[in-house]
């Protein structure tokens, strides 16, 4: 008799409309449930491999940024030890011009002061032997009229 109530009991729940929309109901969502992680899991299987092929990315994004980088930052050192250079170099070349300019000027004011000296020397000769030609005429003359006016004067 257990056999037959099972029966009837499954003839009962598979005619009661009530029953059958509930198990329909459950099943839909059971069936929905199924899908959804279904497509969850594929989901996120794609997400796993985007995120391998993105960090793939990003790390070569990174790499190519880091090399770029460097590469950036090693021009910036070289032009900074070229113009350390160029600046030293300028920095040199201008002592040295002015080395050269500073030599120059003592050169010149030596040529100047010994040309000076000697405008002087020669002008002092010149005066000097000025002074004699016109001083002589008139000391002659002077001691030929008191050689001559001498005798006359009287004497003490």
């Amino acid at each position: 008799m257990s056999e037959e109530n099972q029966n009837n009991l499954e003839k009962k729940k598979s005619s009661n409309p009530f029953a059958k929309g509930w198990n329909d109901f459950v099943s839909g969502i059971k069936d929905g449930f199924q899908s959804f992680q279904k497509g969850l899991e594929d989901q996120t299987k794609k997400n796993l491999e985007q995120w391998e092929q993105n960090k793939e990315k990003v790390d070569q994004f990174f790499h190519g940024m880091k090399n770029n980088w460097e590469n950036q930052v090693s021009r910036w050192q070289k032009d900074f030890e070229q113009a350390q250079i160029k600046n030293e170099e300028s920095w040199n070349k201008t002592v040295n011009q002015m080395r050269e300019d500073v030599e120059k000027w003592q050169e010149k004011t030596r040529k100047d002061w010994k040309d000076g000296v000697r405008e002087i020397n020669k002008w002092g000769a010149r005066a000097y032997l000025r002074f004699l030609l016109y001083t002589i005429p008139v000391i002659i003359i002077l001691i030929v009229i008191f050689s001559i006016i001498g005798p006359y004067l009287p004497t003490p």
